[in-house]
């Protein structure tokens, strides 16, 4: 069947006007690997599936197509949920875009689902301002986390022709975030167990760093339970392979150069240059455990950590931090680089819903104890508040407030190129 990674398809305006609009897959990825892909809730399939369809018929009539028929049991085959819960994904679906759906004589659960201009600007929303200006304003707060959810997972983008520059540079920087890659790499290769995954990565073990090789033996025993990975598991999996892919694809375009480069190559040349590439690679790769400058933590990010530490010290109970020395730098460049810089500040947000025994600890966390790995993605992980504690404000309110704050922080801070500046600025900026 032909790859589906791109249409011209319709959709109704507020008028209920016709109107057309061009979409196309991040990636060029094939938007069927994503109707079954593991570790992502059935709305964000359901969501992949439905353009999809549309994006499917509109390539057949060759002409844009703004309403598709979705059956209870059609959609269930498509995205691998219990046909009886694909009413719960479609009435979802419904209540975050408005959707309008027509039962003709309630035919086996058939609806016509026409396609509106809610869809189209959620597939324009790249930066967490345009998602709280989108949640904000069709009133979805109830539904928050089932769009963030979605708003990561959606595979289907906005062409850069029909965006606007700002619009371009915030897709830019979505699609730089290492989760993002993750998903996407996933999905492209979505017809890959994990066990093919875990003998890929065999191939250059000996290439891995010590906390990686530890990893691999971790994932490698929880496959051989026959049971399904642990999401933590399964992200740690994709990022080995990915870092694995970068350093056999670096080798590769290497020994091309060098073989085409040359006019007389005998095997053993042929074989000490190839060992050279496989050498370059490597090193490369282990500078950036993840195959890319974005997973080292920088000293502006570094700083952006701890005042926002510091900013809720007195509130959570935590340690106040007067000084970045080097080895809490690298204490907090080593988990951006077993995890992610957004997990850092997601894990950092998270302290709030620890609870504190003030009558028996001084400090609910101190940054030694944040910084020990175990206790942070045990942080990390955490997805509600301690039974103990009493919040009165939402979900969504909390966001805000916090990404307020985060922006503040950022606005303050100059460039600082060494730890040196970072200090000096830090102590100028700490009451």
């Amino acid at each position: 069947m032909k790859k589906l990674n791109s249409a011209y398809i319709g959709y109704y305006g507020e008028d209920n006007s016709e109107l057309g609009f061009k979409i196309k897959t991040f990636r060029n990825i094939n938007a069927k690997n994503s109707y079954t892909i593991g570790y992502v809730h059935h709305v964000s399939r359901a969501f992949n599936f439905l353009l999809g369809r549309a994006a499917y018929f509109s390539q057949r009539y060759n002409k844009p197509v703004r309403e598709v028929i979705i059956t209870g049991k059609d959609l269930a085959k498509n995205i691998g949920c219990h046909p009886s819960h694909s009413s719960y994904v479609l009435n979802t679906l419904k209540e975050l875009f408005g959707l309008e759906y027509v039962r003709k004589n309630n035919s086996h659960g058939a609806r016509t689902i026409k396609l509106n201009k809610r869809i189209i600007d959620f597939l324009k929303v790249y930066s967490e301002e345009d998602l709280q200006a989108y949640i904000m304003e069709y009133d979805l707060f109830e539904n928050e986390s089932t769009l963030r959810r979605l708003y990561d997972r959606r595979i289907w983008e906005t062409p850069d022709s029909q965006l606007e520059q700002e619009e371009i540079k915030a897709k830019k920087q979505f699609l730089d975030q290492k989760e993002i890659k993750n998903y996407h790499h996933y999905t492209y290769t979505s017809n890959r167990t994990d066990q093919k995954r875990i003998r890929f990565i065999e191939k250059a073990q000996n290439r891995l760093s010590e906390i990686e090789q530890e990893q691999l033996k971790r994932v490698k025993r929880a496959e051989e339970t026959g049971s399904k990975l642990e999401y933590y598991l399964h992200k740690v999996l994709l990022k080995l392979e990915q870092k694995v892919s970068y350093i056999l694809n670096h080798i590769h375009k290497q020994e091309i150069i060098e073989e085409t480069g040359s006019t007389a190559i005998i095997e053993g040349n042929t074989k000490r240059k190839g060992s050279e590439s496989y050498l370059a690679a490597t090193r490369h790769a282990q500078r950036l455990p993840q195959g890319s400058e974005e997973d080292s933590i920088s000293f502006n990010e570094a700083i952006k950590f701890v005042m926002l530490w510091n900013d809720q010290a007195n509130e959570q109970g935590l340690d106040k931090i007067k000084e970045l020395s080097l080895n809490r730098y690298n204490s907090l460049n080593n988990l951006c680089r077993n995890t992610t810089k957004g997990d850092l500040f997601k894990a950092l947000s998270n302290i709030k819903k620890l609870y504190h025994d003030q009558s028996r600890y001084q400090y609910k966390l101190t940054l030694k104890r944040f910084t020990d790995l175990e206790t942070y993605k045990k942080i990390l992980e955490t997805n509600a508040y301690d039974s103990r504690i009493e919040t009165t404000l939402d979900s969504w309110e909390e966001g805000f407030y916090y990404m307020q704050n985060t922006r503040r922080i950022e606005n303050m801070i100059p460039e600082l190129k060494t730890i040196q500046e970072a200090n000096t600025w830090l102590k100028s900026n700490t009451k």
